[in-house]
């Protein structure tokens, strides 16, 4: 049974109300992280196919590539990149006369 929030206001069922929203809220939050999982995987397609590509020689590099879906003060965030230990030296060769 609904209960009043002040009881000589007369306003009923506002516990009904904050529930939804909570509920609600914890959706999106869900989604969120879907959402940044699914922008990952673009990302990482649009490497392969948009230039500068990720250069594959041995496929090291290609392979190193990771996700880690986490919370930073309860929100959703998702880590990525390369952990090869040349990553970064390959991404600063912007000046490079290389043809990945």
């Amino acid at each position: 049974m609904a209960r009043s929030v002040k009881p000589q206001t007369g306003i009923k069922g506002m516990d009904i109300v904050l529930s939804n929203l909570q509920r609600e809220l914890r959706k999106i939050e869900n989604r969120s992280l879907v959402g940044l999982i699914e922008s990952a995987a673009y990302i990482r397609r649009d490497m392969n196919t948009t230039s500068p590509i990720v250069p594959i020689d041995w496929g090291d590099l290609n392979a190193s590539w990771f996700t880690f879906p986490g919370k930073v003060a309860g929100k959703p965030v998702l880590l990525m990149g390369f952990d090869a230990n040349y990553a970064l030296y390959v991404h600063e060769m912007v000046d490079a006369k290389v043809n990945w």
